[in-house]
């Protein structure tokens, strides 16, 4: 990881109490990678995420 650019980083997600193993996977997952919690499905990182976002969604097939 290079310098903070001072830019946070925000993922906004909602997924269904129906696919509830897949959403607290994806929790799972933004913890191992340093996201903070900032409200509900509100999570922040202070570092560029966009790809690691991207595949994670692909592989727990949670994009709508």
């Amino acid at each position: 990881m290079g310098r903070w650019d001072k830019k946070w980083r925000a993922v906004f997600f909602t997924i269904p109490e129906n696919i509830k193993k897949k959403r607290d996977e994806f929790i799972k997952i933004l913890r191992r990678l340093g996201f903070t919690p900032l409200q509900g499905g509100v999570w922040v990182h202070p570092f560029e995420c966009e790809n690691e976002i991207n595949i994670l969604v692909e592989h727990l097939e949670i994009r709508p």
